[in-house]
């Protein structure tokens, strides 16, 4: 177990003292049983509020410089995870902004556009979403069409995105576009989006309808929508490795993520403690003949295929991180 300094100790006493006192009132509407299902108005309000409170009160954003929203402090974000996970929480809604999008931009903004975006995502002020998939792109990140077309200090986009989770809440986009034909991974470049903003005006949102009736996901279409360069992050035709450091986050996309300073190693990519979880709760969960859930060979079974499967992801991410070195 690894020794806590005084201040992570104390932010950890924190963490419970303020959670004890602001636990959130039950939901007058109810609540999908994730944040990509959020539909209603009044579910996301909700949310907002209950993400906004503990980001004011210092458990959003623990690890990121105060410059730029942050709490300035080391390694407190798993302390407040922690905490947060031993009593009965609504989660955040900002689920995409916080796992994907925040230690994106942390990474490859500018200081000025860390300063202005990411305070609002660690409030929920500001909701994200993600663009990369696309209808004819397949499970191909790197094949994606949707055009950046430069001019002069500003950037014409055209082209289709879809399964956008979120997208009919979202103030920002993270993208991924081409901006070069001619090279198929030097030949993507990075961008933040204001999409809200552009609604109607370069940007559409269409839900997509699912067997049941409902809707979830979206496509969003661009046509000829005009951003500045300022919205770019790094380099023109360094998107791919940008997008490496979105898909680091992705599949902690539940929690709050904030990066090391260090470079990334095997272990960033590996979403083991959550299926370590699994397990553990299987050894103390009674099957109805009094015996532990993880004695059931159907459910042994079940566990042994999620850590294949997240063991094949990780050695997915590796091979995309080659491809990147191309």
């Amino acid at each position: 177990m690894t020794l806590e300094t005084d201040e992570q100790q104390e932010f950890r006493l924190h963490c419970r003292d303020w959670l004890l006192k602001n636990i959130p009132a039950a939901p007058t509407v109810r609540l999908p049983q994730q944040p990509i299902g959020i539909m209603e108005c009044a579910q996301l309000e909700y949310l907002q509020r209950w993400q906004k409170s503990a980001y004011e009160a210092g458990l959003v954003g623990c690890d990121y410089p105060l410059a730029c929203g942050g709490g300035g402090r080391n390694d407190c974000q798993r302390i407040a995870n922690e905490e947060m996970q031993k009593v009965k929480l609504p989660y955040f809604p900002n689920v995409i902004g916080l796992g994907m999008a925040a230690p994106t931009i942390f990474y490859h903004a500018t200081d000025e556009l860390k300063q202005t975006l990411l305070p609002r995502l660690f409030s929920a002020e500001d909701i994200w979403c993600q663009g990369f998939s696309e209808p004819g792109a397949g499970s191909d990140l790197a094949n994606v069409q949707t055009f950046a077309q430069r001019e002069g200090e500003r950037w014409i986009i055209n082209g289709h995105k879809v399964w956008t989770s979120l997208a009919h809440f979202a103030a920002w986009m993270i993208l991924l576009a081409r901006t070069d034909k001619a090279d198929k991974y030097n030949g993507l470049t990075f961008f933040v989006v204001p999409i809200k903003a552009a609604l109607g005006n370069g940007v559409k949102v269409r839900p997509l309808i699912k067997s049941s009736g409902e809707t979830g996901f979206n496509e969003v279409i661009f046509d000829n929508l005009e951003i500045d360069d300022d919205y770019r992050l790094d380099a023109v035709g360094k998107g791919w490795q940008v997008a490496m450091t979105t898909l680091t986050h992705e599949r902690g996309a539940g929690q709050l993520v904030m990066p090391s300073s260090g470079s990334q190693t095997d272990s960033d990519y590996s979403s083991i403690a959550g299926v370590n979880e699994v397990i553990e709760l299987a050894q103390h969960c009674c099957r109805p003949d009094g015996g532990r859930a993880s004695e059931d060979p159907v459910i042994r079974d079940q566990l042994m295929q999620l850590l294949i499967r997240d063991e094949g992801m990780m050695q997915s991410m590796r091979l995309h991180q080659v491809a990147a070195l191309r």
